[in-house]
């Protein structure tokens, strides 16, 4: 079934969904990302992963916009009472099927990947994170819980730098949630890093490649003003 929720095209949802699964990829994107997400829903397309991806106002800064993430997953429960949800940022790359993490720990409310850091300094120092980039939320009452947290941290402090540093602050407060590392084949890592190598989700960054692409053009255009630099 695929549809839009409005007749305005540049507002639009981009969904294309079929009952042959117990489980749907869903995603969110401003205006601006339209084309990565139409881009990314292709992909999809092509390999019969159903999914909705919902078109969502700008909300100032990149790090504002990520805070929508725990209310797109409480939408798309809503919409989606009885199905696994599989959250993906719309710059991911799905390289095989998907059934596998649809099914991964059946009896967790939610996975996401973790990454433990550690520095040495005077005395150890550990670091503690988790990655929104791709989530996997069952619908149960756990993961409700555990998003209606979410998004309470990100109102509480809206000031910090992307919804991850909240996510984590969930994370303490979810008693009774049950939550199960997401192994790094299906977590999305940056394509050429090692942990990418025959990884079924991988990741390519929209906002390293605007920074890229901008740092060429400004390289090119310092280049040709010396060739024009009159003596």
């Amino acid at each position: 079934m695929t549809e839009v929720n409005t007749n305005m095209a540049e507002q639009a949802d981009i969904i294309n969904t079929h009952d042959l699964t117990d489980w749907l990829v869903i995603g969110f994107f401003t205006p601006n990302y339209r084309e990565l997400a139409e881009t990314f829903a292709s992909s999809l397309c092509k390999q019969n992963h159903p999914h909705h991806l919902f078109a969502v106002e700008s909300s100032g800064t990149w790090s504002h916009v990520t805070m929508l993430k725990p209310t797109v997953i409480l939408n798309a429960m809503d919409h989606y009472p009885d199905k696994s949800l599989i959250l993906m940022d719309v710059d991911c790359i799905v390289n095989g099927p998907l059934d596998e993490l649809a099914h991964f720990q059946p009896n967790a409310d939610v996975s996401c990947y973790t990454t433990l850091t550690m520095k040495q300094l005077r005395r150890h120092r550990q670091n503690f994170s988790l990655s929104s980039r791709v989530m996997l939320i069952r619908p149960t009452a756990g993961a409700r819980d555990f998003m209606n947290k979410w998004r309470e941290a990100c109102d509480e402090r809206p000031w910090m730098y992307g919804a991850e540093r909240n996510l984590v602050l969930a994370f303490t407060r979810a008693v009774g949630v049950v939550f199960s590392p997401l192994s790094a084949t299906y977590s999305g890592r940056e394509v050429g890093t090692a942990r990418a190598t025959n990884a079924i989700i991988t990741h390519k960054s929209a906002v390293k490649s605007f920074k890229e692409n901008t740092s060429i053009t400004a390289r090119a255009l310092r280049s040709a003003t010396r060739l024009f630099v009159f003596k």
